[in-house]
């Protein structure tokens, strides 16, 4: 089993999700069976043909322009790495990956999750 830095393919991952918003370079930093369950919206995908679908159509182009992550915690173990972190976002458009229904954006506010 190959060894791998999570803490730095975790930041690698985000990075792209966030920032670059690369769906490939995304896709890059998992493995072939990766699975994403965004809970409690049950959206996301199994394997990396699902995956490309959901974050070139329904995740990273459906993320507002001003979402920021702010760290809370992070425990690393050899095989796991669980992150506490704040997202929020103003509302700006629909986010059928967050908000199950369609959800006219509200603008103005802000969320924390």
């Amino acid at each position: 089993m190959p060894e791998f830095n999570l803490n730095e393919l975790w930041e690698e991952h985000t990075a792209h999700e966030f920032a670059t918003r690369d769906t490939e370079a995304t896709l890059a930093t998992m493995v072939e069976e990766a699975y994403v369950n965004h809970i409690p919206v049950l959206t996301g995908g199994h394997g990396k043909q699902e995956l490309r679908r959901f974050y070139s159509q329904d995740f990273i182009p459906k993320m507002p322009p001003d979402t920021a992550l702010t760290p809370v915690s992070r425990t690393v173990g050899q095989d796991q790495l669980v992150d506490e972190m704040i997202f929020s976002f103003t509302h700006t458009q629909e986010m059928p990956w967050m908000l199950r229904e369609s959800r006219q954006p509200i603008g103005a506010w802000r969320f924390r999750w």
